[in-house]
């Protein structure tokens, strides 16, 4: 095989595993960053439970608006 076709396999190889590995890891952190940016800044309301994990607590229906 001639060098160009190995370097062309060895990008889309590359590419496809960094998208498998990064896809997942990254939008698990990007929801985890996301929650714990709305609790620190008090947009969403939370209450620690017993075993000491965060629950996130349901607005009120009269503050609820229909889009």
């Amino acid at each position: 095989m001639q060098p160009i076709y190995w370097y062309c396999i060895a990008y889309v190889v590359g590419t496809l595993v960094g998208y498998y590995i990064g896809r997942n890891t990254g939008y698990m952190k990007a929801v985890y960053d996301t929650l714990c940016t709305l609790v620190d800044e008090h947009y969403v309301r939370t209450r620690i439970l017993k075993d000491g994990s965060t629950d996130l607590i349901r607005l009120p229906t009269k503050y609820r608006t229909k889009r």
